[in-house]
């Protein structure tokens, strides 16, 4: 024990150091909760559509799994669709998430511990990559509590984008362990970054980490650039790179357990959907794009509208800016100089980078190669995601900036001093900007932006809101730099402050320039405005919702809802279809509800098709409603009864008289076809889906006579007399289906349930051939006679990803015991791998 305390104290240094991370730890959680006081002191937690999209099937899933069985399928949303390869319930996967998950439920810590943790983690990691660069403490907490309070970051926890947020927070390790592995300074840091890097897969957001890789790779060839450039000196980091490679190998075989489900559904997802290349197409993956006109949102976060009803910009919609902050971009700019300035310019060049990638769609120069060229690359969408990138780089630099400023000597004064000047002048400028003279130009501005985004001109109202926003801002911004060029001229004059304050004084500031922006965020309620159609059809605006609930509630809120509770009792077996606000709500599912409708990012492909129609707004699909067993249609109000003919001439028979279940309606539509059913006639599929579906919709296809097959069917089948019988649910759990069906002469059995890989079908028992029926839907030839027929499901992809993953976790548990050899110092005298003379040298 004392061993092993001892190494643990060693890992951090001495005993001084040990207290300084703890004060260290103390002073990150403090900023967290500074952000989220709310979810650490009460227990509070966000509530958000995706969040509540993602917790109905976490409830669902966990419920399934109490009972014995692990949830590969969820045939609650969309006809159904898998579970671990659309990452949507990914249970035992991710260690970490158990451990938080048994401190909440178990031990009564908040139920966003996850958030919490996960925060202190990532700013820790940036605390330990700064000091790895010799950075002072002030200097290493001003990088970290500038990473926590990115907007970006903060509002993905606030938005229920955890996964996300959670995979960010790996960044500053994994960097860091990149740099400790290319400069020879650890033989264990391939290990620790192949075990980083594998858990940063394993939390699931494989974009992030798609982006972290980019990260990594941008450093190791910037490595070899400075290498090469100091030749004949310079030596080439064959052996560092041969590491860092085998650490991404490694840690690609610990995630192989959530790749290879991943990698084999995104083909058959949406994100595959595109005619070239099997990714999302250009329009879809772009959709997210920063536009150069919204370049000044960096500096600062109304300057096209802050999210919510007063945005003007040329994304879809967006809740937050994408701020980086104009005093971190100045001291950034002051951290490029550095000793180091290998890894200076390889992060100005990584922030340069990955902001202009996050144009996408409006700068093809870069966006197009990258999604043509770069593997896997065109899966994604949000370009503006990137940005992740750009804020982890100019958190470092701004942090290295600072304590360059800390150690500038007295030949710097004179220079120091006009860039001080000119930092206040510009908070002079800004905050008699705010004062009003810029209102007129911001306006402007907005109306420029909102016919550029083709959006109705904003009216006053907006704009009168807008402008309280930006004005703050510019008074913000231009009070809180007057004081920074204030505090460089007093650090100019008294080293003792320079040294010792200048830095506190800085990270003070950041703080409060980013908290008055994160607080938007997490309380949107109190300054952000949304807008919404009124009852007389006119634009309205209102208080934005806020995001926080009592933990409490949230227990009771994922409870099954009472009116669904009624709907589910009425469907039985069958489905329902959504057409109002619950269109994209999966929170049904807790009820038991299976729905046409709902969300998820990355739904199967064949099923997207057939949900542009069944929720076009100009003509819903009613027939494809019945063909997928829509037995009720979900409204938020009652219908005027002029609208049931014009419903029925979409191909519906809808009750007068509906079900009124609280907030709800339910119509029963009858001429739905049952789930399953058993279909005597049949014709090999020609053409292909959509081809399919304008048919069906057009009344040209005899869905409940006969079924499009893929194969020929064993036996064929007999046309019978009289309607065939009723098909029997036995079992509908989430990986099986089990149907009696007894025709009375051979026929197809069918079930309205999306086909897919990892399928198979059991007639009494024994293994039975499974046929894809009208393009995506499952069937089984039956003989005549009572059958018991089982469909199960299975990811095809999973056994391998377990076996895979634990020989990768194996090699990486042996290289953190014995060490690996791809470590090499520089030689005495020589010349490091990034041209910089080895330390004995310049002594």
């Amino acid at each position: 024990m004392l061993t092993l305390a001892n190494r643990i104290r060693s890992g951090f240094g001495t005993d001084g150091d040990l207290r300084r991370w703890c004060l260290a730890f103390a002073a990150l959680l403090a900023v967290v909760a500074l952000v989220h006081p709310e979810i650490l002191f009460r227990g509070d937690i966000y509530r958000s559509s995706d969040a509540s999209n993602a917790n109905a099937f976490q409830v669902v899933g966990d419920a399934e799994f109490a009972e014995g069985r692990y949830p590969q399928w969820n045939p609650y949303i969309f006809c159904g669709m898998p579970t671990f390869g659309s990452m949507s319930y990914n249970r035992f996967v991710y260690p970490p998430r158990e451990l938080l998950t048994r401190l909440q439920d178990d031990v009564g810590f908040p139920l966003m511990t996850w958030l919490l943790a996960h925060m202190l983690f990532g700013g820790l990691g940036m605390v330990w990559l700064l000091g790895r660069r010799g950075l002072p403490w002030s200097s290493r907490l001003l990088g970290a509590a500038l990473w926590l309070m990115m907007p970006k970051i903060v509002a993905w926890g606030v938005h229920g984008h955890g996964s996300k947020l959670m995979t960010a927070m790996y960044l500053p390790w994994v960097v860091g362990l990149t740099i400790e592995i290319l400069r020879g300074r650890s033989r264990r840091s391939v290990g620790g970054l192949a075990l980083l890097l594998g858990l940063q897969i394993l939390c699931g957001h494989i974009q992030i980490i798609y982006y972290t890789l980019l990260a990594v790779g941008l450093v190791v060839a910037a490595r070899w650039i400075a290498a090469l450039a100091a030749r004949p000196r310079g030596v080439p980091p064959w052996r560092e790179t041969v590491g860092v490679a085998l650490a991404v190998v490694l840690a690609f075989a610990v995630g192989s357990v959530l790749l290879l489900p991943v990698q084999h559904y995104a083909g058959l997802s949406i994100r595959g959907m595109a005619e070239a290349g099997g990714g999302a197409s250009y329009e879809f993956a772009t959709g997210w794009s920063l536009s150069p006109r919204e370049l000044a949102t960096l500096v600062m976060p109304s300057a096209a509208g802050f999210g919510q009803g007063t945005y003007q910009g040329l994304m879809p919609f967006t809740d937050y800016p994408n701020y980086l902050g104009l005093l971190p971009l100045l001291l950034a700019g002051a951290g490029l100089a550095s000793r180091e300035r290998w890894l200076s310019r390889t992060l100005a060049a990584l922030a340069v980078l990955s902001l202009l990638i996050s144009f996408g769609r409006f700068f093809p120069l870069l966006y197009q190669p990258c999604y043509d060229l770069l593997p896997y690359f065109n899966k994604f969408r949000v370009p503006s995601m990137i940005l992740t990138l750009t804020g982890f780089a100019v958190a470092v630099l701004a942090a290295v900036g600072s304590a360059r400023l800390a150690d500038a000597g007295p030949a710097a004064g004179r220079r120091w001093r006009v860039v001080a000047f000119a930092v206040a002048g510009l908070g002079v400028v800004l905050t008699l900007g705010g004062a009003g003279i810029w209102q007129s130009p911001h306006a402007s501005r907005l109306l420029d932006l909102a016919a550029a985004a083709g959006r109705p001109a904003p009216g006053p109202a907006i704009l009168a809101v807008a402008w309280r926003l930006q004005s703050a801002d510019l008074l913000r911004v231009g009070v809180l730099l007057m004081l920074a060029g204030a505090a460089g001229l007093a650090a100019l004059r008294h080293e003792g402050f320079r040294t010792r304050g200048l830095v506190w004084i800085l990270l003070a500031l950041l703080v409060a320039d980013m908290f008055a922006v994160d607080r938007r965020i997490t309380h949107p309620e109190r300054s952000l405005k949304q807008v919404f159609r009124n009852t007389a059809g006119a634009m309205s605006m209102a208080d934005a919702p806020g995001m926080l609930e009592p933990g409490t509630r949230h227990r009771e809120s994922i409870r099954p809802d009472a009116d669904m509770l009624v709907l589910a009792d009425r469907l039985g077996h069958e489905r329902a279809w959504p057409l109002g606000r619950d269109s994209g709500k999966s929170d049904g599912m807790i009820a038991g509800v299976r729905s046409l409708g709902g969300y998820h990012p990355a739904k199967l492909a064949a099923y997207e098709r057939i949900r542009s129609l069944l929720y076009d707004p100009a003509r819903p699909a009613g027939r494809i409603a019945n063909w997928l067993a829509a037995d009720h249609l979900v409204f938020d109000r009652r219908l005027p009864d002029a609208l049931i003919p014009r419903l029925e001439e979409l191909g519906l028979a809808l009750d007068k008289a509906p079900i009124v279940a609280g907030s709800r309606v339910f119509y029963r539509n009858r001429n739905a076809l049952p789930r399953a059913r058993l279909v005597s006639s049949w014709a090999p599929v020609t053409g292909d889906l959509d081809a399919f579906l304008t048919g069906l919709e057009a009344g040209e296809e005899p869905v409940a006579e006969r079924v499009l097959l893929d194969a020929p069917p064993d036996p064929l089948p007999i046309a019978a007399s009289g309607r065939p019988p009723a098909v029997e649910f036995l079992a509908d759990g989430m990986n099986e289906v089990v149907l009696r069906a007894a025709p009375s002469a051979p026929a197809i059995l069918v079930l309205a349930d999306m086909w897919m890989p990892g399928w198979s079908v059991r007639v009494d028992g024994e293994a039975a051939t499974l046929l894809k029926a009208d393009h995506v839907l499952r069937a089984v030839a039956l003989p005549a006679g009572e059958h018991t027929v089982t469909f199960t499901y299975r990811d095809p992809a999973l056994k391998l990803g377990l076996t895979v993953a634990a020989v990768g976790l194996l090699l990486i548990v042996s290289l953190l015991v014995f060490g690996a050899g791809f470590a090499r110092r520089p030689r005495d005298g020589g010349v490091a791998g990034d041209g910089s003379r080895t330390r004995r040298e310049r002594a």
